[in-house]
């Protein structure tokens, strides 16, 4: 296959690469492309789908290149075959624990659909093709045993590819999951909470985490602040603040949404401009504010002990970020 040269913004992120890898171009590869180009080639499909080198073609729109090198694999002709080039690139890469859960989730699949018309013949596993190129057929998992229940052996090829077993694997894509189901409503604290235990603790932290019967709220509780934390009422000075307190909880949210659409707009072509991280910092600020506005911690003059404190005028709390100047 020759070498060719493509304009990098004519290429297409594969799917499943931003499905599990999310790759953002370093700064060090940004530098590096921009003085010495794109050394290695990017591999992609006869569409011009990536299959190896997201962040080389990240990086190469960063640094405003023409045109970068690329050798087409005009041999994939289907999309399960592209599909398979593109597992087969990224077998061997260093993944976080969350890739490595969502690498064995998109994988479960593949190796199912992959082993229907062998499970379906009764066949052995072992007259499957090897994806893995390079690699020998012996380090496959066990060969497929004619009554083995059905999608097992997708398991074991998934937890061959991740080190996950299965019991640790099912745990992980429900960690996965709650990810997912914060960040779409827009919640990315609690997303990068369980990220964080995922990637960084284990497993079972993460689990930990997940509160699968949540407690309702009472109807008369007044949540929105943390002053019911201190089984303190509010007094009749403070409730506008009260009402204050709730709609910056609401704008609060709507911060997390705006940071979830600005992740979302810088994978699309063109995204690699936006300075994700400062926006992500400042936006974290915000929401700070916004937070640190509500009366949710008890006054540091009087232990909201004393009526006629003047620090906190007998309310007995105070805004949180009024806690280093007092």
């Amino acid at each position: 296959m020759a070498e060719q040269t493509r304009d990098p913004y004519e290429l297409k992120n594969h799917p499943l690469n931003s499905e599990i890898f999310r790759d953002v171009a370093t700064q060090d590869l940004i530098d590096s492309v921009r003085h010495l180009g794109i050394l290695q080639p990017i591999i992609i499909t006869a569409d011009d789908v990536v299959i190896s080198g997201h962040r080389r073609m990240q990086a190469a729109r960063i640094a405003e290149l023409e045109t970068v090198p690329v050798i087409v694999r005009s041999d994939l002709k289907l999309a399960h075959e592209v599909e398979a080039a593109w597992y087969d690139a990224n077998l061997n890469r260093e993944m976080t624990v969350e890739q490595r859960a969502r690498w064995y989730s998109c994988r479960e699949a593949f190796w199912s659909a992959e082993l229907a018309p062998f499970r379906a013949a009764g066949k052995p596993s072992y007259l499957v093709p090897n994806l893995a190129q390079g690699s020998p057929k012996g380090d496959l998992p066990p060969n497929l045993a004619e009554g083995s229940p059905k999608g097992s052996e997708a398991r074991d090829k998934a937890g061959a590819e991740t080190g996950l077993a299965r019991s640790t694997a099912a745990k992980a894509k429900k960690v996965v999951q709650a990810i997912d189901d914060a960040a779409e409503a827009g919640d990315t604290d609690r997303a990068d909470e369980l990220r964080e235990a995922l990637n960084t603790k284990s497993v079972s932290a993460a689990v930990k985490k997940l509160d699968p019967d949540p407690k309702p709220v009472a109807e008369t509780s007044t949540a929105s602040i943390v002053l019911d934390a201190l089984d303190r009422p509010i007094p009749p000075s403070y409730r506008e603040h009260n009402q204050l307190g709730i709609t910056l909880l609401k704008l609060g949210r709507d911060v997390d949404k705006f940071r979830q659409e600005a992740r979302r707009l810088s994978e699309v072509p063109g995204g690699e401009w936006l300075r994700l991280g400062l926006i992500d910092e400042a936006v974290r600020s915000l929401k700070g504010y916004f937070q640190d506005s509500r009366y949710h911690t008890l006054c540091h003059r009087c232990d909201g002990k004393v009526s006629d404190c003047k620090t906190c005028h007998g309310a007995g709390f105070l805004p949180d970020w009024l806690k280093g100047t007092i």
